[in-house]
């Protein structure tokens, strides 16, 4: 079985234009998107719409990963993405691209992928930090 993973995508549509020709002639068995398509990146509406397109034609497998959960926060009433000090950037820019996904392009970011159904019943999440230590590990459903 061939199976292609792809991630941190974060919004850059040339790149994934390129991956995706990749793995088109690679033709996989699977394709497993990872997390963090949207976010940092100029072209998030393009990438998401895409990844949700494959998604549906071709049963991609994806993960929401921390940069969806950003965005996504901002659909609550009280965001709590809101953060003070260095973290305000990742704010400034998570709002940035909420407002690109809902500006009629692409409806409501985290209804497409299951981002807007509590954390206990969505399919899984990209990876988290452990307590304490830098490193990450995938987690298909969450605890």
């Amino acid at each position: 079985m061939k199976l292609a993973v792809l991630s941190d995508i974060h919004g850059n549509w040339p790149a994934l234009q390129a991956v995706v020709a990749d793995i088109d002639a690679w033709q996989p068995d699977q394709v497993l998107v990872n997390g963090d398509i949207v976010n940092d990146g100029p072209s998030s509406p393009a990438c998401w719409a895409y990844i949700a397109g494959r998604q549906a034609t071709d049963g991609w497998h994806v993960l929401r990963g921390n940069h969806e959960e950003y965005v996504a926060g901002w659909l609550a009433p009280e965001p709590s993405v809101l953060r003070p000090g260095p973290a305000y950037d990742l704010t400034r820019i998570s709002r940035w691209t909420f407002d690109q996904l809902n500006g009629g392009r692409v409806g409501r970011p985290a209804g497409a992928l299951g981002m807007d159904r509590p954390r206990r019943y969505n399919m899984g999440r990209h990876a988290r930090h452990t307590a304490g230590h830098s490193r990450r590990h995938l987690s298909l459903h969450d605890r």
